[in-house]
């Protein structure tokens, strides 16, 4: 697939959920195409920028199916396809992309028996997220992927944003209910917020989720430092992602409302150049 212009930038919501069993017979068709007939349907209720979500037992498999009227979804799915062939053993396989009407679907190959990464402190999941952004920290992005600043434009300065730049396939979107483990590994899925940036960009982030769930500042250091490209990381760019990142929440929902979150961007870059100046 070849595009000509950079892919748009992407903004999540929740939706309501089509039943698998509701979408135009059409939308099924087209996927019951590549799989064979369904025997079984798991309806998915809960995740973001998807009408529809199951797992479709088939006699190709199981397949996990996202799928949204094409208005709403295209950019998120056109980000997610671009960056499939990227995703190789860190992400599942795209089986698929149909476009049937209004609707337009991906396929993926299932995670069997996944659940999602718990990352409160002692779990076992945390090492094993480490593992998993350890791979996928080494991934060249596609070049028409959006630069992860975009995200940030209007508080970035272009020297700021010169900083953050880089050239490494980033998901975006690090939370634990986009890392499924399963049988003892870990995936990354929903790359709908796919774009390129510094090796470091999704270990910061997950820094930021691991201290959501109640690790401090230097232990979510301490997990980070496990990955190369967070040791690598210069600590004036992780300075300017944790300012820039204030600015954006404080500009979206207020000082007061961003107080939190920005308490543990300071105080996660504070420690990256604590690292560093000793």
């Amino acid at each position: 697939m070849e595009w000509q212009a950079p892919l748009p930038e992407v903004r999540r919501h929740s939706v309501t959920r089509t039943l698998w069993a509701e979408l135009p017979v059409d939308v099924r068709a087209a996927v019951t195409a590549h799989t064979g007939p369904v025997t079984a349907a798991l309806d998915v209720p809960h995740g973001y920028n998807c009408t529809h979500a199951s797992i479709l037992t088939t006699a190709a498999g199981d397949v996990f199916v996202k799928a949204a009227p094409a208005a709403e979804a295209a950019a998120f799915h056109d980000r997610e396809e671009v960056a499939a062939p990227f995703t190789a053993g860190i992400g599942p396989r795209l089986r698929q992309r149909a476009r049937r009407g209004a609707w337009d679907v991906l396929a993926f190959d299932a995670v069997p028996a996944a659940r999602h990464a718990h990352l409160a402190p002692g779990s076992a999941d945390c090492a094993v997220l480490a593992g998993l952004l350890q791979a996928s920290t080494t991934r060249t992005a596609p070049g028409n992927v959006p630069p992860w600043t975009s995200r940030w434009a209007e508080h970035a300065t272009p020297s700021e944003a010169a900083l953050l730049d880089g050239r490494t396939l980033v998901h975006g979107d690090i939370n634990p209910h986009n890392v499924l483990l399963s049988a003892g590994r870990a995936w990354l899925v929903d790359w709908a917020a796919a774009c390129r940036g510094p090796a470091w960009a999704d270990v910061a982030e997950a820094a930021i989720r691991l201290m959501e769930e109640e690790h401090t500042a230097r232990d979510a250091h301490a997990w980070a430092s496990r990955i190369p490209a967070w040791r690598d990381a210069d600590p004036a760019a992780v300075t300017v992602w944790a300012d820039v990142c204030c600015r954006a929440w404080e500009a979206r929902i207020g000082p007061a409302d961003a107080a939190s979150s920005n308490a543990r961007h300071q105080a996660l870059a504070a420690e990256a150049a604590s690292a560093v100046a000793h």
